[in-house]
C-alpha cells in the first residue's frame, strides 16, 4: 500500500492500517517511526499533522503478544479538528491502554 497515494487520493476518507506489518511499512512511508521508536515507554502513540490528514501512528507492546502491534488511524482534516483527535487520543489511552495483547 502507497499511504501517501491513498491519502492524496482520498482528503476526506478516514484510513486504518490494522494490519502490523502493513502498518509499520506505512508509518515508515510517513515518515513517523522515528518518533515511535524515541519512546521510552511500552505503548506509543505519536500524531502528526499532514496537509489533509492528521496521522495516528501507534506501536503497542507487551501483554499476550510477543511482537510488538502496530495501527496507523489518518483522519481527514475536512472532518475532524485537532481537538477531536487529542480528544480521541485520550480516550483511547483510557479505554485500551495498558494494552493486554489480545
Amino acid at each position: 500500500m502507497d499511504i501517501k497515494k491513498s491519502l492524496a487520493e482520498n482528503p476526506d476518507s478516514l484510513i486504518t492500517v490494522d494490519d502490523g506489518p502493513a502498518a509499520l511499512e506505512a508509518i515508515r512511508q510517513l515518515d513517523v517511526e522515528k518518533y515511535l521508536l524515541s519512546q521510552t515507554e511500552s505503548n506509543a502513540i505519536e500524531y502528526a499533522h499532514h496537509s489533509t490528514h492528521w496521522i495516528v501512528a501507534m506501536v503497542l507492546s507487551g501483554g499476550k503478544r510477543p511482537e510488538p502491534v502496530h495501527r496507523l488511524i489518518c483522519f481527514p482534516k475536512s472532518q475532524y479538528t485537532e481537538k477531536d483527535i487529542a480528544d480521541h487520543l485520550n480516550d483511547y489511552t483510557r479505554d485500551v491502554l495498558p494494552f493486554d495483547g489480545e
